[in-house]
């Protein structure tokens, strides 16, 4: 995964370094920024909230008035990608070139939606490195973000400990360290440690 609030050249170097691995990207295109075309290429998954699907496609046929379809096929730069929009109460839209499907949101109370695309993003590619089906795994996605009776990793975002710290896989591990931050760690089959 990686996102916007770091150079438009680390970002795309992680990506390439990621493709030349054979490992699945996730672009979350936040903050929200015109983004060159060879970019969103590299991304096999591109995950913006609608607010930023609006700021990333002012040119599309009909403005703002224009689908989340549409505007998100104007992303797209091969048959191999995906967009996943997330729309807040309205759960996900996740669209290819030739089809696209919503997959609802959990009924919940919503006091701080901070970090929820954060969360989103996490679960989602644990979704995946699971080899969750896409739908599942925006299903999944939206689960963690919803508010829970479960212990907070960080305020406002549940923990998804079914990894122990031991555990080595493609993928990402989440655990918490002390009751109030978490780690990330990707670790893949090219790690040397």
């Amino acid at each position: 995964i990686t996102q916007l609030e770091i150079s438009l050249e680390t970002a795309a170097y992680a990506l390439q370094l990621a493709k030349k691995h054979d490992v699945i990207t996730i672009l979350n295109p936040a903050p929200a920024a015109p983004l060159p075309t060879p970019l969103l290429a590299l991304a096999d998954y591109i995950t913006p909230n609608e607010g930023e699907l609006r700021a990333l496609t002012p040119n599309v046929d009909g403005g703002a008035s224009a689908s989340i379809e549409d505007a998100a096929r104007s992303l797209l730069s091969h048959e191999a990608q995906t967009v996943v929009v997330t729309l807040g109460a309205n759960g996900a839209c996740w669209v290819r070139r030739d089809d696209s499907h919503q997959v609802p949101a959990f009924k919940a109370d919503v006091v701080d939606t901070v970090g929820a695309g954060d969360a989103f993003n996490a679960a989602f590619a644990v979704a995946l490195a699971e080899e969750m089906p896409l739908p599942e795994a925006i299903r999944f996605a939206n689960a963690e973000i919803r508010p829970s009776e479960r212990q907070l990793l960080i305020d406002g975002i549940p923990g998804y400990l079914a990894y122990d710290n031991q555990r080595d896989y493609d993928g990402i591990a989440v655990w918490p360290e002390g009751n109030r931050s978490c780690t990330i760690q990707v670790k893949s089959r090219w790690a040397t440690d």
